[in-house]
């Protein structure tokens, strides 16, 4: 096993939102045109991985300007379930993140 600790991740919390708990962000450039970002609110989360981000600056550059009906699927994860109820409470969250951003 190799633990590699040059690894650079960028953290915030989000506090005081309206009908929202707490949010944790990570935010992560992997390279060039490639990023990962974690959403934390209330002990759920929720990631997703960018390979091809183009000309964006950097993950929270790439998420700032994407639309939530770009990102709202790529953060679909299966505890979702694909209820209407919970894409709305992650589009919610998301919407916050990128108000921040």
């Amino acid at each position: 096993m190799t633990i590699d600790n040059s690894v650079n991740v960028r953290a915030f919390r989000l506090s005081e939102l309206e009908g929202l708990d707490d949010i944790t962000v990570f935010l992560q450039d992997l390279g060039p045109g490639q990023g990962r970002i974690v959403v934390e609110c209330y002990g759920s989360a929720w990631s997703a991985y960018f390979g091809a981000m183009g000309g964006a600056k950097g993950i929270q550059g790439f998420v700032r300007d994407a639309g939530l009906d770009y990102l709202v699927p790529k953060f679909n994860a299966p505890t979702l379930k694909g209820r209407k109820r919970d894409e709305d409470y992650l589009r919610k969250i998301l919407a916050a993140v990128k108000a921040a951003l």
